[in-house]
């Protein structure tokens, strides 16, 4: 086992901050979320398809906003308590769990990125540039991070599958590289709010067309918009990493 950093109280103070704007901002997600459901339950039964899929984007966009602000405060409280830790096996557990959290969230984000990529080619090309940032900020942690022999070989032979022959699991959880591991959950943590930032951006954007849309709404619909408004407000605050 090689040797980890150093204790660092500024970075734990910083994480322990951003886990409970994070919590605000899932249940901000959460709450509007739950009235954009019903919205579009109710626009489903008139004859407005453009503003029925205007808004199947949205709920879409909140849904993933959602998934990543989970793995946002999962990685925030593993890589904590892997800074704390004071024993071997402490640090190789949130280590095992720091890098299945970021397995998950780039293969969903792979998985998602096809239809983010539609999205900001064809209709909200202001967002094209964020999304082209976010696409090299991953490669370039996949490079710095030997993702694939080490982040998804952990996953799948040491998180997800318990390895049975005894001594080689232990040979694999004697060779991590504490340091690199931090370093990696740290860097990812800043990826995440890249993801984050991209989906607030298409969000902001799919709102404005939505408002725009909803000048010929009847009243009874308008009002139903002005709540999810107020919601999205709520919601657009700011929640950035120093």
């Amino acid at each position: 086992m090689q040797k980890k950093l150093p204790p660092h109280t500024n970075t734990v103070n910083q994480l322990e901050k951003l886990i409970p704007e994070f919590t605000e901002h899932l249940n901000n997600i959460r709450s509007l979320y739950t009235q954009l459901d019903m919205f579009v339950a109710i626009l489903q039964r008139t004859d407005r398809e453009e503003e029925i899929m205007e808004f199947l984007d949205f709920k879409k966009q909140l849904n993933f906003n959602g998934f990543l602000t989970v793995c946002m405060l999962d990685l925030l409280v593993t890589t904590k308590n892997l800074l704390l830790a004071k024993e071997i096996w402490e640090e190789i557990y949130y280590l095992r769990h720091g890098y299945l959290t970021i397995y998950e969230t780039i293969i969903t984000y792979t998985d998602q990125s096809k239809w983010i990529k539609g999205l900001v080619t064809t209709k909200y090309p202001g967002s094209k540039t964020k999304f082209d940032r976010l696409t090299d900020s991953i490669k370039h942690f996949k490079k710095e991070y030997s993702y694939e022999k080490t982040i998804a070989q952990t996953r799948n032979e040491i998180t997800a599958h318990i390895e049975q022959d005894f001594l080689n699991y232990f040979q694999k959880i004697s060779g991590f590289d504490i340091s690199k591991a931090t370093a990696a959950l740290l860097s990812f943590i800043s990826i995440l709010n890249e993801m984050q930032n991209l989906s607030k951006d298409i969000s902001i954007q799919i709102d404005k067309v939505v408002k725009e849309r909803g000048k010929d709404l009847e009243v009874w619909i308008q009002n139903q918009m002005n709540l999810i408004n107020k919601k999205f407000t709520e919601l657009n605050k700011s929640v950035k990493l120093e």
